[in-house]
């Protein structure tokens, strides 16, 4: 009988991606050569620590490079639909924000006796009047 891993089974069979090696990502952003990362490579198997600290060590890197590196800035998204959000989960999280920061308040609302968007309403809000069944 075939063992399978009940991560795999939580996950309908599909389990996540395991994250690029640090030495893969470098030589993928053009920051190292392929003979650079063997050599910190084999440099790591002597003395051991990080492949960054060792590109370091050997002078194959500057360690500004391998802060850069290491940076992360998120894409900030243009339009509602590049956030993959809900707009009830945006508004919802503005309002906690706000709520939280103590800063919200509703403005007072403006009574007036005949508000210019508001004519003709109660002549269309009826329901309309029930008409009788005709004989076929």
């Amino acid at each position: 009988m075939e063992k399978q891993s009940l991560f795999c089974n939580d996950l309908n069979g599909f389990a996540p991606k395991a994250p690029k090696r640090t030495g893969s990502r470098l030589v993928e952003k053009g920051l190292v050569s392929i003979d650079n990362l063997k050599l910190a490579l084999e440099r790591q198997r002597m003395f051991g620590g990080k492949i960054g600290a060792n590109l370091v060590a050997l002078g194959l890197m500057a360690e500004s490079e391998l802060a850069d590196f290491f940076r992360f800035f998120p894409v900030v998204p243009k339009t509602m639909e590049e956030t993959h959000l809900e707009p009830s989960f945006i508004a919802e999280l503005i309002l906690k924000h706000a709520l939280l920061l103590k800063s919200f308040s509703l403005p007072q609302p403006i009574v007036r006796d005949n508000p210019p968007f508001c004519t003709g309403l109660r002549e269309t809000a009826r329901p309309p009047s029930p008409r009788p069944l005709e004989d076929p």
